[in-house]
């Protein structure tokens, strides 16, 4: 096994080994099993607990939504309209 040295804050390293000794683990072994997954392939997020890229826009497009005052499940679709609608919209635009 090789050695991996860190730099980290005296107290941030003092509680990480009280939540360690907490947990029945220790610092080196959360980190192991961090850097073991990483390698394997799981997504940064999911080992940081950050949001993931998708996540984070679903939530800003709901935080948007609200600002609107527009209700989840409640936007009905309409069907766009169609070439003669937009052209007699134009034309009737342009006599006015």
């Amino acid at each position: 096994m090789t050695s991996l040295t860190i730099a980290v804050e005296e107290q941030v390293l003092r509680r990480a080994r009280v939540r360690a000794l907490e947990s029945n683990t220790s610092v080196n072994a959360l980190l192991r099993g961090i850097l073991q997954r990483f390698a394997d392939g799981e997504p940064v997020e999911a080992l940081i607990g950050a949001p993931s890229a998708d996540q984070a826009r679903i939530e800003r497009m709901k935080a948007l939504a609200r600002e609107i005052g527009a209700a989840p499940g409640k936007a009905k679709l309409t069907k766009p309209p169609g070439r003669e609608e937009i052209y007699a919209e134009r034309l009737k635009r342009s006599r006015a």
